[in-house]
């Protein structure tokens, strides 16, 4: 009976296979001095002895699991038989005496997978237990009903693969339950991003909050490893205690450190505490075998910056335009990759030098902040390059701290700032020219080769391959582009100082005017044609019976009829479905996928047309006419040598800016390519294994897909439940603050009179507002309301040119969107905090868009 169940300690290492997974982890715990409650293991030899006694050959799991076709009746029997069946004496006698060692119970019963391959191991269904067992007859049914996780359907893939080859049935551990008061979750490397630099702990209020289903809001701690300081806290309930205290904190993530050294990888950790202290109930691998740690897991704080963590000021007043949400896995791999290249490859355009260590880019409650401390400070060395700090985005707090981080560099008179800055960028437009031509070319050949090919016939491996080379597309494009946005930058930057200076020349001049001076002057769209091309293809099915009726309706593509309506539709979703609202996310569906969006504008397009008689389009020239005119005023109003310096450089932010658009549609199509080969390898992977669901590359970093499609992994199945179990409860989480200084703090907000934002389209709008959030707040979209939206880009512009004016909470002045607003002459304020929290449809709002200010009434 000793060689079936045994104490913890007493199981040699070289002999705990027969145990299991569970088993061996607590005893390689318990031999390294760790705090593990008293527990007992039992042999799959007992299961063993239990399937001859009870199940008929049929069932037996190596003819049983012989092929993964099982028939789920089939299944049923054999958990029926085995749970029906009497217990081997030995067997039960051995449980017996267990129960009275561990004190009578309470005691836990889990099963403890015999699986080789440990993320097998870690199955959704293969880790049953039952809590609570106090009797003999208690721990004899706990014991059988583990055994039967072998025969439950969601197994079948990992029992026909892995079990049927290596043994099959599960050990069990006995466990002495703790009277908890606080237990949890403890990952020491973020189960999201893979970053393994950070910690993520959920904690529980009672015990057991590693089986916890979701009625249970926990604390959620983000944490710095190389640091040792918190980086986000969120308690699940903010009238509550919390429920640890520094000390307690303190030694978790001591805890998780050690158990991660002693382990030899990332781990999820499973611990309580008592009255009597820390307590760990397991820990498991749950990174799938062959991927690695990101680089410098236990790395030194980095010596690069004076500034202390906590002094840090993250901000989403930008990067929320285009990834307002939660960031997928895989989309967060790209855009730290992509970012990092794309800002050095711009300051050393400009003769500046990016540190290796710059920490540009933090991951908090899933959504994506820039560190405006460091961007700015390398702003900073762009000559003439001022980096002011905007009053409208940031609280005081806030601004003392960036002012306090960012050197100030030395000034110069305005006509002399201008003319050097005139000089250094007019030599380097015209070799960034060469280079975004001669790219551009380049780009659209390889697009036009990777889209003749039919991904779905590829081998895997060709799959890989192409994922290679869609993934160095989208980094060169990104980086080009951020080039591109950073000359941009540091034209407009001294055009709005000096503009803005002149104001007392010219007072009754609007604040629009440092931005209207960017377009244009002929009024042609720098940032895409969906909208002018919109409201063409509007005018044909307007004249088209069939396809007016069906656009109006709100019907699909395919009841617009094949006339001209019909036709043009198409070919405008041919040419545009790349775009989605928020393009730079890879798991969002394209508008070829989900073209309501779409089709909503154009409806809108239509029934403003028949109501008035104009082409919204044309309506929204002639109002940016009149504010080109005024901002033409400004122009011509300052003095000579400033004037000759403001012309000079308008004309080469001009060309950045349009530079810039045609890499930004350029960049959304590589982000669509990303996503078709990201669709087809999530395909794969379902078809291996059916629990990953339809969206498993999403839920991969870019180097586990890569593993993943080159048969590099065993299976991917618990990593990708993991990280949806962690995604939903980081969606559940309270949004994190636009901006704070070290960690977000939670906050009580009040109904306002007045929400403060930031200009991105001059003139004012009076009226109703209509939140668009999500899809279905398109069907009840009117034309001539105020929009409301979490961000903007041109995923969303066909819905710009029938509304009154754009309220957006997330956005800069200088995005595509806002530059399209200017250029219908559409009243819009952008970085509006609280824009969703507070407002709703039918509210009634007047929109300021030369202050950025939205008065609710």
């Amino acid at each position: 009976m000793a060689s079936l169940i045994l104490p913890i300690d007493a199981i040699l290492p070289h002999a705990s296979a027969p145990f299991g997974v569970k088993a061996r982890t607590l005893t390689a715990l318990a031999r390294g001095g760790f705090p593990v409650p008293a527990a007992y293991a039992l042999s799959a030899e007992a299961a063993w002895r239990h399937f001859g006694q009870v199940l008929p050959a049929a069932l037996h799991p190596h003819r049983l699991f012989a092929s993964r076709d099982v028939d789920p009746r089939m299944l049923e029997e054999a958990r029926d038989a085995v749970l029906g069946g009497s217990l081997d004496a030995e067997v039960a006698d051995g449980l017996s005496a267990a129960l009275r060692d561990l004190g009578g119970g309470p005691i836990a019963v889990r099963a403890s997978s015999t699986a080789a391959d440990v993320a097998a191991a870690t199955a959704s269904g293969l880790h049953t237990a039952t809590l609570g067992v106090g009797s003999e007859r208690e721990v004899h049914d706990a014991v059988r009903a583990a055994w039967t996780a072998l025969f439950r359907m969601e197994v079948v893939p990992y029992a026909s693969r892995v079990l049927r080859d290596q043994g099959g049935p599960p050990g069990v551990v006995l466990q002495a339950m703790i009277p908890a008061r606080v237990s949890g979750v403890l990952f020491t490397a973020h189960p999201l991003t893979g970053t393994s630099t950070e910690m993520l702990l959920n904690a529980y209020a009672g015990p057991d909050g590693d089986s916890d289903t979701g009625d249970r809001a926990p604390d959620t701690y983000r944490i710095d490893k190389e640091r040792g300081w918190v980086r986000d806290r969120v308690p699940g309930d903010v009238h509550a205690r919390r429920m640890l205290d520094e000390h307690l904190l303190g030694r978790l993530i001591e805890l998780g450190l050690r158990i991660e050294q002693h382990a030899g990888g990332p781990r999820r950790v499973h611990w309580a505490v008592d009255d009597s202290g820390l307590h760990v109930l397991d820990s498991r691998e749950f990174l799938p075998q062959g991927i690695e740690p990101l680089p410098g897991r236990r790395r030194r704080a980095s010596k690069r910056s004076s500034t202390d963590p906590v002094d840090v000021v993250w901000s989403r007043a930008f990067i929320g335009e285009v990834l307002p949400a939660a960031v997928s896995p895989l989309t967060w791999s790209l855009l730290r990759d992509f970012t990092g290249h794309g800002l050095r490859e711009s300051l050393h355009a400009m003769g500046c030098n990016m540190p290796a260590r710059a920490d540009l880019l933090g991951n908090f409650r899933g959504r994506a902040y820039l560190s405006l401390t460091e961007v700015l400070g390398l702003a900073a060395q762009v000559p003439g390059l001022r980096a002011g700090v905007d009053q409208r985005v940031f609280d005081e707090a806030e601004r003392q701290r960036l002012q306090q981080s960012v050197p100030r560099p030395g000034r110069a008179s305005g006509g002399l700032r201008l003319a050097r800055l005139a000089a250094r960028f007019i030599p380097e437009q015209v070799a960034l020219s060469g280079r975004v031509q001669a790219f551009s070319s380049m780009f659209d050949a390889e697009v036009e080769r990777v889209r003749g090919v039919d991904l779905r016939v590829l081998p895997s491996v060709a799959l890989d391959a192409t994922l290679s080379d869609v993934h160095r597309l989208l980094d060169a494009t990104a980086g080009l582009a951020i080039t591109v946005h950073a000359g941009l930058l540091a034209c407009v930057s001294p055009l709005r100082s000096t503009l803005e200076e002149s104001r007392a020349a010219a007072p009754d001049q609007a604040d629009q005017a440092p931005w209207q001076i960017l377009v244009d002057d002929d009024g042609q769209p720098s940032v895409g044609e969906l909208p002018r091309e919109l409201a063409r293809v509007a005018d044909v099915v307007g004249a088209d019976v069939t396809a007016r009726a069906a656009a109006l309706a709100g019907q699909g593509v395919d009841s617009m009829g094949s006339g001209e309506g019909g036709q043009a539709v198409r070919r405008l979703l041919a040419r545009f479905g790349h775009l989605a609202p928020t393009a730079v996310e890879v798991a969002e569906p394209r508008l070829r996928e989900h073209p309501e969006l779409l089709l909503r504008g154009l409806a809108l397009h239509v029934q403003a047309s028949a109501d008035g008689g104009q082409n919204p389009w044309t309506a929204g020239q002639r109002r940016a006419e009149a504010h080109r005119g005024r901002a033409r005023a400004r122009v011509d109003a300052l003095r000579l040598s400033t004037r000759v310096g403001v012309e000079q450089l308008l004309g080469v932010a001009r060309h950045f800016a349009r530079m810039r658009a045609r890499l930004l549609e350029r960049l959304d199509v590589a982000l669509a390519l990303m996503r078709e080969v990201a669709v087809d390898a999530s395909r794969r992977i379902r078809l291996r294994e059916p629990a990953c669901g339809p969206d498993g590359a999403f839920l991969l970093t870019l180097g586990e897909l890569h593993a993943a499609l080159r048969g590099e992994l065993g299976t991917v199945a618990p990593l990708l439940s993991l990280r949806r179990e962690q995604g939903q409860r980081e969606d559940a989480l309270p949004s994190p603050p636009e901006s704070f200084v070290g960690y977000p703090r939670p906050s009580i907000e009040r109904m306002p009179t007045m929400l403060q934002g930031q200009p991105a389209g001059g003139g004012s709008a009076q009226g109703e507002v209509q939140v668009v959030a999500s899809r279905a707040d398109l069907a009840s979209l009117r034309p001539g309301t105020i929009l409301v939206l979490p961000s903007a880009n041109l995923g969303v512009s066909p819905l710009f040119a029938t509304a009154s004016g754009v309220i957006v909470e997330r956005g800069g002045m200088l995005s595509p969107a806002s530059m399209l607003a200017r250029q219908l002459g559409l009243p819009m304020a952008v970085h509006v905090r609280g824009a969703l929290s507070h407002l709703r449809s039918g509210h009634r709002v007047r929109l300021d868009g030369d202050s950025g200010i939205v008065h609710i009434e």
